[in-house]
């Protein structure tokens, strides 16, 4: 839990320095007489690569390797946005474990939830939620002696999610986004026999795994659109 305030508290840190960020604003979009609009559908997607944050035995084991995912969303209220969507990620033993290569692919389809906090007319902050329900499978899953219990993984999931975002058009963002997937069914490496190839993949309680990703995403607005009431400009005389 704590590191779900903290990624939280990162995010809210952002609105409090977004004169810090105009700055950044100046270097990523050229200046252009660009007039931003929500629009009343959107397609969001993020390109991530995930850090596992499990329990010690699970991160021993399993090193992320991507995470791509999308979602299309319908404008609810000024600002708010809510969305289905799914994602599939993949974490592998083969960095971390010698002479096995055991891969963990994850489907995961997600209700999603989100609102944009608009620090100028180039750039917004959007703080999100996705809860949704994961089906995992292991390929290459090779035991030496103990036999294999079962290839699945299944489990809720809520993902807290903050992205900070650059407007490029009318209709089209570009945005650095960090998540946190909380997965809620522990994980038992007994069932793809994992103590053949490391004692330390059972070390400690058998915890649900975690993953904090980072990246980069991508907003498209569709259909209808809606005027964004931007802060105000203050005057360099200020």
């Amino acid at each position: 839990m704590k590191i779900i305030f903290l990624f939280f508290f990162w995010g809210f840190s952002g609105i409090l320095f977004s004169q810090d960020i105009e700055v950044v604003e100046r270097d990523f979009v050229q200046t252009r007489n660009i007039r931003f609009r929500e629009s009343l559908l959107h397609i969001h997607s993020e390109i991530l690569v995930p850090n596992v944050m499990a329990y010690p035995g699970f991160r021993h084991c399993f090193k992320g390797i991507y995470h791509v995912g999308g979602s299309i969303n319908i404008r609810l209220a000024r600002g708010f946005f809510m969305g289905i969507g799914g994602a599939n990620s993949l974490i592998s033993t083969q960095e971390r474990l010698q002479a096995v290569d055991i891969r963990m692919q994850l489907y995961t389809a997600t209700l999603r939830f989100s609102y944009h906090h608009y620090h100028s007319e180039k750039s917004y902050s959007s703080f999100g939620v996705n809860f949704g329900e994961n089906h995992s499978f292991f390929t290459d899953v090779v035991p030496i002696h103990s036999p294999v219990l079962d290839k699945t993984y299944s489990s809720f999931i809520v993902e807290p999610n903050y992205s900070i975002n650059f407007i490029v058009d009318e209709n089209f963002t570009i945005g650095m986004f960090a998540s946190y997937s909380l997965f809620l069914n522990p994980f038992n490496p007994y069932n793809i026999a994992l103590q053949d190839y490391s004692s330390q993949s059972v070390m400690g309680d058998f915890k649900p795994p975690g993953f904090l990703n980072f990246g980069f995403c991508f907003y498209v607005g569709i259909g209808k659109r809606f005027k964004v009431d931007f802060p105000e400009k203050v005057s360099d005389e200020e």
